[in-house]
């Protein structure tokens, strides 16, 4: 069991990483988009994964990492809720 000084470092730090990550949302947000482009990478996204999802912001490589690091942090379930 963790005593209070420990709960609260850790809260800290998940509270300043949810704060950078909405910093670097806010900041892509602002950026136009570009159809078509991937906006992790700047790749063009194949045209087999736009006729499937016309709306894809990420080519399957991209889309794939960041499903693949939602789980490991156990975000699948948030990321599903909000539709990707």
């Amino acid at each position: 069991m963790s005593d209070p000084i420990d709960l609260a470092q850790e809260a800290e730090e998940r509270y300043r990483a949810v704060a950078l990550r909405r910093h670097q949302l806010r900041a892509v947000c602002k950026e136009p988009l570009t159809p078509g482009v991937c906006v992790a990478c700047g790749d063009p996204i194949a045209s087999g994964r736009l006729a499937a999802f016309p709306v894809a912001r990420r080519c399957i490589e991209c889309q794939q990492d960041l499903e693949r690091e939602a789980r490991r942090r156990g975000l699948d379930r948030k990321m599903e809720e909000r539709g990707r």
